[in-house]
């Protein structure tokens, strides 16, 4: 019956000795693999001449810059267009509205 529980507990042994490895392979991506198979091969997906182009932290802190930038000149020139919206109504206030669509009623605020 000793040999019993000694056996099992030498599989149990092994098991978490399997386990803690495994965890240890997930964790630890950057070490290199050892095996003594000759027959074991890897391939890196990575670094094969598939993969997308990896961007480093810097490219993608510049990217994320320049994005923002063109986000901020983007509103810029929304809020400009506006602007010269407003002031063209503003000034030509006396010119007539025109609609290509279906009637529309206008209210004059000015007398003339």
């Amino acid at each position: 019956d000793d040999n019993m529980d000694e056996e099992e507990k030498q599989h149990i042994m092994e098991d978490i000795e399997g386990l803690r490895q495994y965890a240890h392979f997930h964790l630890h991506p950057e070490e290199h693999v050892v095996t003594t198979d000759v027959t074991a091969c890897e391939r890196n997906y990575f670094s094969r001449p598939s993969a997308p182009e990896q961007e480093t932290r810097e490219e993608a802190e510049e990217h994320y810059r320049i994005l923002q930038d063109a986000a901020m000149i983007e509103e810029n020139v929304q809020r400009q267009r506006y602007n010269r919206s407003l002031e063209h109504d503003y000034f030509h206030s006396k010119t007539e509205e025109m609609s290509a669509s279906s009637p529309v009623c206008v209210k004059s605020v000015m007398k003339f």
